[in-house]
């Protein structure tokens, strides 16, 4: 940075810290409107911290608040601070616009959380502030489905808080980077919420709101694995440990979870009762991304169901949706939930124009797990086509990248399934082979089970 524009931006400093101390610049009538679309008196947003008189002079303008009496206004008034400012978010102190990132994630504005996060981390901060902000940016991606630009974040983050002791704040981030990794199907994320989980019960005093959010987490990655009682015994426990202090939205998430959960651990009539339960809270707190993921498991529970046209209609859904927001990651395993429709429908055309484009997506964003199922329903459609040495090799593509990705169970359910094809074919000895090796996983359940649960969105 050059010596002049430094002394320009100290300037810009010094001048924002002397408007704090002044007090803030409002936007002429919105304490006035804030309050009254509110429909609260004067006396209702004072409280007890500050007068009705002040309340009113920053009303008519006579006075301003201080960040303190503003963060209290807006509180009370439902309104995120920058609302009521004049000056954008970039020019208040960095303890100010700290505190409206976190009421944007709170708020889930998550788009513009991420943008209010680029505009601090290109001022000079503090580390604690960094990665505080590294940390609320890491959250506000990993809710966008962009897990991957959130992973770099969030570890940087957790280092930064265990270097300074501040273990609250590592556990919470030790979470969210194992929900990245879940999202991105990592086999690494389940140690990392074990890990986080029992951090979070080791510390003085055990914040709860966090350790219902690391179980809930932990639920889905042992949906992800297909591990159904570990991930219904987790979500049980957070709705349990959560008691009166319901997060809706994560309630919400619960059940969409606790759906697959059901639905494949051998009860997916109950599956769609909670996915059901799911989609009404999703609506009433307008989260499509979490609308979108849940629609597309919800086609895998009526695929299973025998449901065809149920599970057309909810795939179609989730597309769409994941079209809408330009959620490429959610797109590709709504993609293969649509193939797999399709195979069920016979429509083999329509089967295999879903799995190319869920295969360019796949190798676009180097989506290993995805694109092993790729390979394993492109088998089954060559398979379905009589094509026995095309479905073979594709079935040995699914396998080498399973093994790559050090996926257990996964491999187990690819080679059963194979298996079961080699024996429709009336080669016995090779069938034999890959239901050994099936058996070799300590899952021989997943050998009669029809079909297994690829491609969540949860």
């Amino acid at each position: 940075m050059s010596t002049a524009v430094e002394n320009k931006f100290k300037r810009g400093v010094e001048s924002s810290r002397r408007g704090s101390r002044r007090g803030l610049v409002i936007k002429p009538g919105a304490v006035l409107r804030a309050r009254t679309e509110a429909g609260l008196s004067l006396a209702e947003v004072a409280g007890t911290e500050v007068s009705r008189v002040a309340i009113h002079r920053i009303e008519r303008g006579h006075s301003r608040p201080t960040m303190r009496t503003l963060e209290l206004i807006a509180e009370r008034t439902g309104k995120p601070i920058t609302w009521f400012l004049e000056s954008p978010l970039s020019e208040l102190p960095p303890e100010s616009g700290l505190l409206e990132l976190e009421q944007r994630v709170l708020d889930e504005q998550f788009e513009s959380a991420v943008e209010a996060a680029v505009l601090l981390l290109e001022r000079p901060l503090d580390r604690a502030t960094t990665a505080q902000v590294r940390l609320f940016m890491g959250e506000a991606l990993v809710w966008l489905g962009r897990s991957g630009q959130a992973l770099d974040l969030l570890r940087t983050a957790r280092m930064e808080f265990e270097r300074s002791g501040d273990r609250v704040r590592e556990v919470s981030a030790m979470d969210w980077e194992a929900m990245a990794l879940c999202m991105l199907q990592r086999p690494e994320a389940l140690d990392l919420a074990q890990r986080a989980l029992a951090a979070c019960r080791d510390l003085e005093v055990t914040p709860v709101p966090i350790e219902v959010r690391i179980l809930s987490h932990l639920g889905s990655i042992h949906v992800l694995r297909h591990e159904w009682d570990e991930a219904v015994e987790s979500y049980e426990q957070a709705i349990q440990r959560a008691g009166s202090m319901r997060d809706l939205r994560r309630l919400g998430l619960m059940y969409a979870n606790l759906a697959i959960a059901y639905g494949y651990g051998g009860q997916p009539e109950r599956g769609i009762g909670y996915a059901h339960r799911s989609l009404a809270l999703h609506e009433l707190h307008r989260d499509r991304l979490s609308l979108a993921r849940t629609q597309n498991n919800m086609a895998m529970l009526y695929l299973q169901l025998g449901r065809l046209d149920d599970a057309d209609a909810a795939a179609r859904q989730a597309i769409d949706g994941f079209l809408a927001l330009g959620v490429d990651s959610q797109r590709s395993q709504t993609l293969l939930t649509q193939a797999e429709i399709n195979l069920a429908q016979g429509r083999l055309r329509d089967c295999s124009e879903r799995l190319a484009e869920a295969e360019a997506l796949c190798l676009e964003l180097d989506e290993q797990l995805p694109l092993a199922a790729v390979h394993e329903l492109r088998a089954q459609l060559l398979a379905a086509r009589g094509d026995a040495a095309g479905s073979d090799a594709e079935f040995l593509a699914a396998t080498a990248v399973l093994e790559r990705a050090g996926s257990a169970e996964r491999l187990a359910a690819c080679a059963a399934t194979f298996a079961r094809v080699l024996h429709g074919r009336g080669e016995l000895a090779a069938a034999y082979t890959w239901m050994e090796r099936a058996l070799v996983s300590g899952r021989p359940h997943l050998i009669e089970r029809e079909r297994s649960l690829r491609y969540l969105t949860g």
